[in-house]
């Protein structure tokens, strides 16, 4: 859809408890946080463990932190303590989600399970992120485990080489936005008591959809190929003269185009007349295609190819990658408010708003306890004299 310049949020009025760490959790809500949502973060008073990740803004932030915990206000609350019952209970009747992704067991530990917090707010959307299948519920998990155990890992990299992780915590990224989802759905139902539970393995695999399809299908095992795939060739990444480039030609017309603009009549080649005979010659095929690109250098291929209608890209850096997206993108980036110099991907849907950093551990506290939920000054104030609230 197209969002001009205006917040896009359809959230407003929505009130979301995080009881999360880290990434999965600390994303859906974000999320819900960049549609409108009024979300509040309950952290230990020590801060969750992002707080502690590289690199950090000037005044000490973690970038991994203000990424992660946008747009939210947070309350440092000791919830293994049984003074801070008073507070949870509070915070669980104002929600109408709460999203938990905490290690297994710790949740009902902390009375903040599904049947806990149904019990003092039963139209709470409660929404739980785990990382392994119901057999293995009691294993705590990074999204590098998940990766593994569901196969992505072993067909990821290249195919002479280790498995290799894929980058910025896809899975992790992947299973919030299926929370956020999930909780953004429920939240236009009846709203009795609804518990959800993601599980990232679940995601892997859906993830891995169509791979998952073929191997039921015809029972082979698909193995590491580096940037190409199995279905359709030629369709990778390649050397020129200078840089790699990716094209891509999934169709014969695509790869009549492409013979044409490499100035090589493989098209006219008879082990390459279709796209069974490519697979089945790719070495071939993949050496004439480097062989063509190695005649001029990545910028002048991307433009010779493209004008030809060839799917083509650069393989780009971060770096650069970044400051095409800052310059070119519709949506762009967004500026963290208290956190000098940093700034985050704007949210796809709603533009380059800017966003609120996360402030210190406890820095909202009495906004939200006292200004919002009403809580006594003077119980909040015994509360932080005690180390419950931070």
């Amino acid at each position: 859809m197209t969002v001009d310049s205006s917040p896009f949020q359809p959230l407003a009025g929505t009130r979301v408890l995080d009881l999360g760490m880290n990434i999965a959790g600390p994303q859906a809500t974000s999320l819900l946080a960049d549609l409108g949502a009024d979300v509040v973060k309950v952290e230990s008073p020590t801060g969750d463990t992002s707080r502690g990740m590289e690199p950090r803004a000037a005044d000490g932030t973690s970038a991994m932190a203000y990424a992660m915990n946008r747009s939210k206000r947070c309350v440092a609350l000791d919830l293994r303590s049984p003074k801070a019952a008073q507070v949870l209970e509070v915070l669980l009747r104002w929600a109408d989600v709460a999203v938990q992704n905490l290690r297994p067991g710790k949740a009902e530990v902390l009375g903040v399970d599904a049947a806990a917090c149904h019990a003092v707010n039963p139209r709470l959307v409660h929404v739980s992120v785990e990382a392994f299948y119901p057999v293995d519920a009691g294993r705590p998990g990074y999204d590098l485990m998940v990766q593994a155990e569901s196969g992505m890992l072993h067909l990821t990299g290249d195919a002479a080489g280790p498995p290799a992780r894929l980058p910025g915590s896809l899975l992790d990224h992947t299973t919030g936005l299926w929370a956020a989802y999930g909780a953004a759905a429920a939240l236009h139902g009846e709203r009795d008591r609804v518990a959800l539970t993601i599980t990232m393995a679940d995601v892997a695999q859906h993830l891995l959809g169509d791979r998952v399809a073929a191997h039921l299908l015809t029972g082979e095992s698909p193995v590491r190929m580096g940037s190409a795939t199995s279905v359709v060739t030629p369709l990778g990444a390649y050397p020129t003269a200078t840089t790699e480039i990716v094209l891509g030609a999934a169709s014969d017309t695509l790869f009549r185009r492409l013979s044409s603009a490499l100035g090589v009549a493989l098209a006219d080649d008879p082990r390459f007349v279709d796209n069974a005979g490519r697979l089945a010659h790719r070495a071939a095929l993949d050496d004439a295609i480097t062989a063509a690109l190695h005649n001029a250098d990545a910028d002048t291929w991307v433009e010779r190819l493209d004008a030809a209608g060839v799917p083509v890209g650069q393989v780009r850096d971060l770096p650069d990658a970044v400051e095409l997206h800052r310059r070119h993108s519709r949506t762009g980036l967004a500026p963290v408010h208290g956190v000098p110099g940093a700034s985050v991907v704007a949210n796809p849907l709603t533009g380059p708003a800017p966003v609120r950093g996360p402030g210190r551990v406890g820095a909202d506290n009495r906004d939200v306890l006292v200004d919002t939920l009403g809580l006594n000054p003077d119980l909040v104030a015994k509360l932080e004299d005690s180390g419950v609230l931070a």
